[in-house]
């Protein structure tokens, strides 16, 4: 300094107190500037002393969590991209536009492109036409910040014009002043899934169609075996002379009632209605029942116990579904009798207001195990039983207001109720 006459200047200095040696080591920033005289030459010099250790510790304090916070940056920013790499799942980032910024190794593979080819593009490119619209309003919402996120599936095309279904869940990313940034996008190939679900579908569509076709084999029986029982009765009656129209009417009405049956079928999404409903006299309707069940009891050695009641109220019924609940109950107690047995049938006022008609077979009784499922669909007993009879009869009793109920004693028999309110 005294030579070039330059001002020299220290930064942080350390310095050490010899007999202060607790103080540790201190740091000073040192300025020593020139004095000249009338000749130009340096006299002497100006020092000027700052302790600036606070500063200095803070400053090394500030540089060591810089490269702590640095390095766990670095941390994180690894850990996103190795999960950004080589994740099973597509992810790609958005601009507000929805302009692809960046897209991983899983996505570009799913949609057939290279990386660069899908930069720039707009997500309304890669999905189908019939879901850009649904898709595009949730995009919208997001971008306006009316959502944070949003799940949707879509139909994706590839670079190959090959559809793919995609389950997309698009997040907003909003930059320190809270506006929205970009969105990042995750997309998961349900193709197979979608595939798995469609022959799922179409499976249950064929079950449907079977239970379909058993549920009308079984409504359309019962009055064929009927027609089938009155026709022989006709033709024993004509060969002994008599009059057979009787059983001719009978037989034409359980065919009516067979075309009645497929009408209602046919039309599976509508809930079936019990019909046209009208003043009936349940006496008459058991006479016809027992007219229709008469050539099944005697091939089958079962005798009916029946005695019409007097004074009984007509109900407001639906005559042919009802007959068809009767009559099934009867030929179930039938079937359930191959060795013979009887069949007692009796009714009487019961409340609340209506009538309790009751069908009691002798047969062994219903197994403990049976009984809980004796109305449900598709279940029976039976080795050519469809499971279908009661579970219509009590749905046909439960259209008219009224219940069905099931009462078994083991080694004397079962009895059906069947309430139907005045």
């Amino acid at each position: 300094m005294r030579d070039t006459g330059q001002p020299v200047e220290f930064r942080a200095k350390p310095f050490e107190y010899a007999d202060q040696p607790e103080r540790g080591i201190t740091y000073w920033d040192w300025t020593l500037v020139p004095v000249k005289g009338g000749n130009g030459q340096v006299q002497g010099l100006v020092l000027s002393l700052m302790d600036v250790t606070e500063r200095e510790r803070y400053s090394n304090e500030l540089e060591q969590l810089v490269a702590e916070r640095t390095a766990e940056l670095w941390a994180s920013e690894a850990r996103f991209r190795a999960i950004f790499e080589h994740t099973a799942m597509g992810i790609s980032l958005m601009d507000m536009k929805g302009r692809l910024l960046a897209t991983n190794p899983a996505l570009q593979e799913m949609l057939g492109y290279r990386g660069e080819e899908l930069e720039g593009m707009g997500y309304t490119e890669l999905t189908h036409p019939d879901d850009v619209a649904a898709s595009g309003d949730l995009f919208e919402k997001l971008v306006a910040g009316e959502r944070d996120h949003y799940t949707v599936e879509k139909r994706c095309i590839r670079k190959d014009g090959r559809v793919i279904w995609g389950r997309l869940t698009a997040s907003l990313v909003r930059g320190a002043n809270s506006q929205p940034q970009y969105a990042i996008c995750m997309v998961e190939d349900i193709t197979e899934q979608k595939q798995a679900q469609e022959a799922l579908i179409q499976s249950e569509k064929l079950t449907i169609a079977g239970k379909l076709a058993a549920s009308l084999a079984h409504e359309i029986n019962n009055p064929l075996q009927s027609v089938i029982g009155c026709l022989g009765l006709a033709e024993e009656t004509l060969a002994e002379g008599g009059d057979a129209s009787r059983y001719l009417h009978i037989a034409h009405e359980e065919l009516r009632r067979a075309a009645g049956t497929v009408a209602q079928l046919r039309d599976l999404h509508r809930r079936s209605e019990p019909g046209e409903k009208e003043p009936t006299d349940v006496n008459v309707l058991l006479e016809k029942v027992l007219t229709l069940s008469k050539k099944q009891c005697e091939d089958h050695r079962v005798e009916v116990i029946w005695k019409a009641a007097d004074d009984l109220p007509p109900l407001l019924l639906a005559p042919d579904r009802m007959r068809q609940v009767f009559l099934n109950l009867v030929l179930n107690a039938v079937d359930a009798m191959p060795d013979g047995g009887t069949v007692a049938g009796d009714y009487e006022p019961h409340q609340p207001a209506g009538i309790l008609v009751t069908f009691a077979d002798s047969r062994v009784g219903v197994a403990p195990d049976v009984l809980p499922h004796v109305f449900d669909p598709f279940y029976s007993t039976k080795p050519n039983g469809l499971g279908l009879g009661l579970f219509i009869s009590q749905d046909i009793v439960k259209q008219h207001g009224g219940r069905m109920e099931v009462d078994r004693q083991v080694g004397e028999g079962t009895t059906f109720a069947v309430w139907l309110p005045e």
